[in-house]
């Protein structure tokens, strides 16, 4: 930050969402269900000059990552199956194909 410590009296940061907050460095002097804040002066300076350290986790996505990871490999599962039945069957009519010319 360019701004001095002293001109910022409330720090707060808003993610927009329910989170779930695994962990923040320096501790917040308040939560809500989508954010945190800082009243304390010199909790802010310490942001100032050492960044702000934190670990959340989205409590909506989480369910939609287990669905995409679900359907990901339904849909990856389903196309090995063709690409092994694919390759056989060409092994096959080649093999057919090998054994007829040796036939002639």
């Amino acid at each position: 930050m360019n701004l001095n410590s002293g001109e910022i009296h409330e720090l707060e940061i808003d993610f927009g969402g329910a989170t779930r907050f695994i962990g923040i460095n320096p501790q917040p002097d308040y939560t809500t269900m989508s954010g945190f804040g800082y009243t304390d002066s010199k909790k802010i300076e310490q942001i100032s000059f050492k960044g702000l350290k934190t670990y959340c986790q989205f409590v909506e996505t989480s369910g939609i990552q287990s669905v995409r990871v679900y359907l990901l490999t339904a849909i990856c599962s389903l196309f090995f199956t063709l690409f092994i039945k694919t390759l056989v069957k060409l092994i096959a009519d080649c093999w057919g194909y090998w054994i007829m010319r040796q036939n002639k």
